[in-house]
């Protein structure tokens, strides 16, 4: 399965990020994964959590997780997104720059 959809504003976003600087990033609606693959390819990434309840969303996910050992995907609605980060966060040290939803 490809995934064809391509993120709404993404161009935007990263004009805002920096690239010198190793970022926390939380990409709350995962999807097919535009987002996070792109901030993944483009950036220093420290840690990157995405959230998505649809299980479809695994698939895409699984790709990422194999390139890239600081990608976790989450199943989860965003509207908990406090409680699903505290469980992946467990020692609270993460500080997140950028929440995408």
């Amino acid at each position: 399965m490809e995934n064809k959809h391509i993120p709404v504003m993404i161009e935007e976003v990263k004009s805002y990020l920096p690239i010198d600087k190793e970022l926390n990033i939380i990409d709350a609606t995962f999807g097919g994964g535009g987002y996070s693959k792109t901030f993944l390819e483009n950036f220093k990434i420290g840690k990157l959590i995405a959230i998505d309840r649809d299980p479809l969303s695994n698939f895409f996910a699984k790709k990422l997780s194999e390139k890239y050992n600081n990608f976790k995907l989450i199943n989860g609605c965003f509207s908990e997104i406090d409680n699903l980060i505290e469980k992946e966060n467990i020692d609270n040290k993460t500080q997140f720059d950028l929440i995408v939803f």
